[in-house]
């Protein structure tokens, strides 16, 4: 019974001994975890603390060389315009934007250049290079610093370089000269106090400019000598501290942080400049409750001051609720190593391995999500289509919803369904979209189609597909996927301007004019027609001047010159070396600024100017014909005189000449006249004949020139007499015909047929073919040869007009009855005698014939029909 109570007992014993000691381990374990974690929160906190300190000064200064990278830029600025003062607005404009993409935050950069007033003059009194640079960069106006030396301190915004949106006017902001002001006085870089960047989208944001003064260089020493009477102007700087913060921390590593910036320099209501938020815990702070931020004791707080030029700033970071820190033992490695062997020596690597596994699945299944995320907004947001098929390209994989937008019509999404984008492209499309996909899949190319495609409500519109091959590890074709773009507008766009092309290429070519343009050297740019001197397409590249006379070319450069520089239009007119007469203008080209090119239209007025003269000459000629009828009048009265008395005197000699004869037989040999009576016997009657006969021949040429002065009715129905028009047209000639030759002969039978016509017309003919035979004698020995008659059938009367002449080429033989052809331009021949003489044969239905020899003369054959004396 002892016996049995005894194992009892021990088995009771023992089985307490085991609970107690599972408790006891469970007690041990407990106190023990419990305390390894009271020193490891004493721990945490005061290495957080640490952590926090350090986190906070790395921020302050990533912060602080942040900015100072942003007035680095300031600084190159300066040090670009000491090293070379002459900088013009192009070479700011690179360097700045150059630094402008290398710093972020930095919103503007800007030159302030001094002049002496407001006319723009530079520091030494002369007119300012950079006038046009002002006059392009649009300033407001011209603003004083006070003590700017000698000199009177004006200053002008010059060149700007901006990185954004241009709605920041620098000049216009109250701080902005009271800075330049305290920059002058320092001689150093100068900041200003907040800029505010309101906008509607972000709200109150705020920003600050800083400027440093840039001096001459002494020429001497090559350094900068800060005299205010060298100085030449500010490099001004405008930096958006939201961006100079952001570029700064975003590259560290997201910790739980908030930074708060304050301008210590500025008024209490103007200290608030930015707060960071957290990128864990963003929360808004603004500078109407920063003040509740800074008071918040349950929030470790980390104060520094930093210099921003000439200012204070105070930088203060706090630390978040979720603040990230890492857990160090390093402190109680022997609490952390006996409670992690007590209490976690068994879970440790397997809570590890869990925790590693799931860290991997939970950054695996976030990527995916994230991935699915971006594709599923890209997708739906973009205009293009998205699509993927099998590598077959008979089942359709996806179709994005802007299929829909694009087509018109819904898709169901159905793995299962075929190509449905096929359905929507017209036939001979649709063949070439087929052979497209199956070129992907056999040649394992990508492959571009531009087809077109008819939505559901009727339209048409152009779209370009293109298919991509997707390989599989095996390098074999797993899928097909492309895109759908719609091109409708830039193709009906790309259209219209082949078409405008077009015409305006074919109204520029096929004016009659010549237009060029050329640049202010006078180099060709376009040119729509070919000159004599030189073919269009290659003239492209020449000077103009080459195209030029040689007595036009010092006008011509001097008139490029004012159209460039004054941007007016200037008119010009010269003959060229061929007697063909030109007018014209040169006409400035410009965009928005000044003159790129000019333009120059030249128009040939040769005709017009041949038809001025000829109808000056034919008023000088119906003048003359007006003066013709008043002399022939006033001539015809003391030559009727004239012959009157030669005939009375005549009468009287016949009558005295047997009283006369009487005395000379009985007294012999008297003079009379001074001259003796029997020298003068023979001789008186021979002058009194030949006073008549010339008499007579004035009546001839009064009558001719009565004939000539008669007005022209243009009636065709006279019946005309050749032979007396040939005969009063060499009476016309007469002084003409003594002028160029000694031998000219009019053989013309009696009995010829009248023509039907116009005989002051005809004689206008005859008179041209004429003067034509006698200009063209080389010599007095030369004659000129007339005779007429009729034609071999009898139907036309025939007027042959043949000269000795110098003969005409065989090229110029076509040409003679064409206006304003001559072969005589240094005689002034107008070349419109034979023309006029045409188109009056043609009217009394004859023509003009033309056989030539050079060397040897021509025959011209005058052909009008004769009338039937039946």
């Amino acid at each position: 019974m002892n016996s049995k109570l005894t194992v009892q007992d021990s088995q009771r014993l023992l089985f307490t001994t085991e609970h107690r000691a599972i408790w006891l381990v469970a007690i041990i374990g407990l106190s023990l975890s419990l305390a390894a974690l009271w020193l490891i929160r004493q721990q945490l906190a005061a290495k957080q603390q640490l952590d926090f300190e350090w986190v906070a000064h790395n921020r302050i200064r990533a912060l602080n060389h942040g900015i100072d990278n942003g007035l680095l830029a300031v600084t190159m600025v300066h040090d670009f315009y000491a090293a070379s003062e002459d900088v013009g607005p192009e070479e700011f404009r690179v360097f700045s934007r150059s630094l402008l993409g290398r710093y972020q935050g930095i919103e503007k950069l800007a030159w302030v250049s001094r002049t002496t007033g407001p006319d723009h003059k530079n520091v030494l009194g002369e007119p300012n290079r950079f006038k046009s640079e002002l006059e392009s960069a649009k300033p407001s106006h011209a603003f004083r610093l006070d003590n700017a030396g000698e000199h009177s301190g004006y200053f002008t915004l010059t060149n700007i370089a901006s990185d954004g949106a241009d709605d920041f006017h620098l000049d216009s902001n109250p701080l902005f000269i009271p800075m330049l002001q305290q920059a002058l006085d320092s001689g150093a870089m100068a900041a200003s106090g907040r800029v505010d960047f309101h906008s509607e989208e972000k709200g109150a944001e705020y920003g600050f400019m800083a400027s440093l003064p840039v001096y001459r260089r002494d020429s001497a020493t090559q350094t900068q000598a800060k005299s205010r009477d060298q100085l030449l102007g500010f490099v001004v700087g405008l930096f958006r501290i939201s961006e100079l913060v952001n570029a700064s921390i975003s590259l560290l590593e997201p910790r739980g942080v908030e930074i708060l910036l304050l301008d210590d320099s500025a008024a209490p209501d103007q200290r608030y400049l930015y707060f960071y938020n957290s990128r864990l815990a963003p929360r808004s702070t603004e500078s109407v409750n920063y003040q509740d931020w800074l008071n918040r004791p349950e929030e470790s707080k980390v104060w520094e001051e930093i210099r921003i030029a000439d200012r204070k700033w105070q930088i203060v970071c706090g630390q978040t609720d979720i603040f990230r820190t890492a857990e160090a033992f390093q402190e109680s490695p022997w609490v952390v190593l006996i409670t992690g062997l007590l209490f976690t020596m068994l879970m440790s690597f397997t809570l590890v391995r869990i925790k590693e596994n799931a860290q991997e699945r939970l950054a695996m299944q976030l990527q995916l999500v994230e991935r699915e995320e971006l594709f599923r907004q890209m997708t739906e947001t973009v205009d293009e289509v998205f699509w993927a098929t099998t590598a077959d390209a008979e089942r359709l994989l996806y179709l994005s919803p802007a299929y829909e937008r694009m087509f018109g019509t819904r898709s169901s999404h159905n793995e299962q369904q075929g190509l449905i984008i096929l359905d929507a492209v017209p036939p001979p499309d649709n063949e070439r979209l087929m052979d497209a996909l199956r070129k992907i899949r056999q040649e394992h190319v990508t492959t571009e189609l531009v087809h077109r495609v008819n939505r559901t409500d009727g339209t048409t519109r152009w779209v370009r597909t293109q298919g991509f091959p997707v390989d599989d590890e095996n390098g074999q074709i797993h899928r097909i996927v492309g895109f759908i773009e719609d091109i409708t507008e830039k193709k009906l766009a790309e259209e219209a301007l082949r078409e405008s092309e077009a015409k305006l290429r074919d109204m520029f070519q096929q004016s009659p004019d010549i237009i060029m343009t050329v640049d202010k050297r006078g180099k060709i740019l376009l040119m729509n027609r070919s000159v004599p001197e030189v073919p269009a397409e290659r003239a492209v590249g020449r000077n103009s001047l080459a195209l030029m006379p040689h007595e036009f070319r010092k006008w011509f450069r001097r008139a490029l010159k004012k159209v460039f520089r004054k941007g007016i239009t200037r008119q010009f007119e010269y003959s060229a070396d061929d007697g063909i007469y030109w007018e014209g203008r040169i006409v400035p080209i410009r965009a928005d600024g000044p003159v790129t090119a000019a333009m120059v239209i030249a128009t040939d007025v040769t005709e017009k100017r041949n038809l001025e003269f000829q109808a000056l000459r034919n008023a000088r000629l119906a003048s003359i014909g007006v003066l013709s009828a008043g002399v022939a009048h006033e001539i015809n009265n003391p030559n009727n005189a004239i012959l009157f008395n030669a005939s009375l005197v005549s009468r009287a000699w016949n009558d005295i000449l047997p009283i006369l004869s009487e005395y000379y037989e009985d007294h012999g040999d008297f003079a009379l006249g001074g001259l003796a009576y029997s020298d003068t016997r023979d001789t008186f009657p021979r002058l009194l004949s030949e006073i008549t006969r010339n008499s007579e021949r004035i009546t001839r040429i009064v009558q001719n020139l009565k004939h000539m002065a008669r007005q022209d009715t243009g009636r065709l129905a006279e019946n005309v007499d050749v032979q007396q028009v040939l005969e009063a047209t060499l009476m016309i000639l007469h002084n003409q015909i003594q002028k160029y030759t000694d031998v000219c002969s009019l053989n013309v039978p009696d009995g010829l047929p009248a023509v039907k016509g116009n005989s002051q017309q005809l004689e206008q003919v005859f008179i041209n073919v004429l003067l034509n035979a006698l200009q063209s004698l080389p010599e007095r020995t030369k004659g000129i040869f007339i005779s007429a008659g009729l034609s071999k059938d009898e139907q036309n009367l025939e007027i042959k007009i043949q000269d000795e002449g110098r003969g005409i080429s065989k090229r110029d033989l076509g040409h003679l009855t064409e206006p304003f052809f001559t072969t005589r331009t240094e005689s002034d021949g107008t070349g419109l005698g034979l023309s006029i003489s045409r188109s009056i044969m043609e009217k009394h239905q004859g023509n003009l014939l033309f056989e030539s020899e050079l060397g040897k003369g021509t025959t011209v054959t005058i052909k009008i029909p004769a009338i039937s004396s039946g």
